[in-house]
């Protein structure tokens, strides 16, 4: 996944957020799978909200450079690695 201009759309979902962790919970056959909750902290919470099917990678890597005062690489290596992780989960397309 090294296409800086994909954009992802969140696959339905359930959002809890509880003091600075948000808690994913997929929909499955029109039911909160509870099995398969995916609790993600704060960077992953806002990497997450920028998942909104306008931003692509780029967009959001530049968001968390901004945001974290990190550079390009570690944002990158980082935001990947999330998308990945939601990507295998089943959580973005």
């Amino acid at each position: 996944m090294q296409d800086l201009n994909i954009i992802f759309y969140k696959n339905d979902v359930i959002e809890e957020k509880l003091d600075e962790q948000t808690f994913i919970i997929p929909i499955k056959d029109g039911l909160a799978d509870m099995n398969n909750i995916c609790a993600i902290g704060k960077v992953a919470s806002f990497i997450w909200q920028k998942i909104t099917g306008n931003n692509r990678i780029k967009d959001i890597i530049d968001s968390v450079i901004n945001k974290y005062d990190v550079d390009f690489e570690v944002a990158k290596n980082d935001v990947l690695e999330f998308l990945f992780l939601l990507k295998k989960e089943n959580l973005i397309r």
